[in-house]
């Protein structure tokens, strides 16, 4: 689906397909938060959810385990004045998969209602970035961004560390910045 196709600053969830998922079978399908706005700003957002990188804390549900917009507050505001951001068009990785957004692995366990754990947040962003290649291809973005943003909270501050640089890399820009906040 396009940009194009999309109500200017309204969440609307976009499934890349493909081998994509969340952590168990029985989650939602992986999905990333769309949030159109200007097509020359771009802010990739990676959500946060904690961790799950053992049998033990899978069990325990240390991570979120389904797909979960967020809700249009903060820097997805776009209300707020205040909010250097509530002008961009979002791209929010949506965090499900357990992994930090870095796992390509199916576990040799199964979380405690049996189902296999495949944590596959490596393949979830590449397939998202891809979408958002074939936008600024494609003319739904600028084919020059005048500012890519790329962030995240929590285990999304991971998440934009591991990633800042394939996202600046595979994107066309004028000024970028990578801003990872606090893994807590």
């Amino acid at each position: 689906c396009n940009l194009s196709d999309m109500s200017q600053d309204e969440t609307t969830l976009v499934l890349p397909g493909g081998e994509s998922s969340c952590i168990f079978d029985t989650s939602t399908p992986y999905a990333a938060q769309i949030i159109p706005g200007d097509k020359d700003k771009l802010l990739v957002y990676f959500q946060g959810g904690g961790a799950c990188w053992d049998e033990a804390s899978t069990n325990d549900g240390f991570c979120t385990t389904d797909s979960s917009p967020s809700s249009l507050h903060g820097v997805f505001d776009r209300e707020n004045d205040m909010n250097a951001y509530k002008d961009y068009t979002v791209v929010q990785m949506l965090y499900c998969s357990g992994d930090v957004f870095g796992g390509n692995i199916t576990q040799p366990y199964t979380n405690n209602k049996g189902s296999p754990v495949v944590q596959v947040g490596l393949t979830n962003v590449q397939l998202t970035l891809d979408w958002i290649k074939t936008q600024q291809q494609n003319g739904q973005l600028a084919s020059t961004l005048t500012d890519l943003v790329v962030a995240g909270c929590s285990a999304g501050s991971i998440g934009a560390q591991l990633w800042g640089n394939q996202v600046v890399s595979q994107l066309n820009w004028k000024v970028a910045s990578i801003m990872p906040d606090s893994y807590a």
